[in-house]
């Protein structure tokens, strides 16, 4: 009797571990990014078998805000393929540490490839409660930008959206100088492998199907492609083109303002 309670117990915990495996943890986010006009998208961020894939639905401007649509009927995020660029799609292999990020200069659409670097958080031994979490302070500067994000330290995550890696738990809010970007957790949910399965090789389909270059030659096209001040696509742009007395670059406005090998 006592062999059987055993076996039986030990049947509902291997059930229920192979429930979890087969239910992933989607975290949605409200993304505003305010460099120019100020828009707002939904993210959908997840891990599976050691990938973190971030995307996100297409951006809508602020004052068009009532005909934005915060929630799909299902929770699962979907690609856009049409207009994949305006969609951010970002995959990070933990194990072989490669980001690949979508990246668009003009019409053309790149991926980009990245050795995954991790932020290096500081704690500022300040806490703030946020929708009801107990969350802890940290601060970055990464990439041009000083980051601060709020951490709920009980749920063991170590991943948020976008390219920000290596927090201690659970992103709940984090903004860049100030407010220009943030990134707001609205809601955690549940859903199996297969109901995502789609949407997974729907993004592999979409990142494959672009070049990949790394994030380095990346930004010396975009920056000779605002440099040059031209219409062109910069992709057909010969790589080592240089117009001569090309007027002054315009400063970089986006996420990324300042990188590593510049310094």
């Amino acid at each position: 009797m006592f062999l059987k309670k055993v076996i039986v117990l030990l049947s509902v915990i291997f059930s229920s571990t192979l429930l979890a495996q087969n239910e992933l943890h989607i975290f949605e986010y409200e993304a505003q990014y305010n460099l120019g006009k100020s828009l707002i998208k939904k993210g959908y961020l997840f891990k599976h078998n050691n990938q973190v894939r971030y995307q996100t639905s297409a951006p809508i401007f602020l004052e068009n805000l009532p005909k934005l649509n915060l929630d799909t009927a299902d929770g699962v995020p979907e690609i856009n393929i049409k207009f994949g660029h305006s969609n951010e799609n970002t995959i990070t292999n933990l194990d072989d540490k490669v980001l690949l990020n979508v990246n668009s200069i003009g019409n053309d659409v790149y991926v980009t490839e990245e050795v995954i670097k991790p932020n290096n958080w500081i704690p500022t031994g300040l806490s703030k409660n946020i929708a009801d979490r107990n969350c802890t302070e940290f601060t970055t500067t990464f990439r041009g930008r000083d980051y601060k994000a709020y951490v709920d330290l009980s749920v063991p995550v170590n991943y948020g959206p976008w390219k920000l890696q290596g927090l201690p738990g659970l992103v709940v809010y984090t903004e860049a100088d100030d407010g220009i970007l943030k990134w707001q957790l609205t809601t955690i949910t549940k859903k199996k492998v297969t109901e995502l399965a789609s949407f997974m090789q729907e993004q592999d389909a979409f990142i494959t199907s672009h070049e990949v270059i790394s994030l380095k030659e990346f930004v010396s096209l975009d920056d000779e492609w605002r440099a040059n001040g031209s219409p062109v696509i910069a992709s057909r742009l010969p790589r080592e083109y240089r117009r001569s007395g090309s007027r002054r670059a315009r400063k970089r406005g986006g996420k990324e303002i300042a990188y590593e090998w510049e310094e």
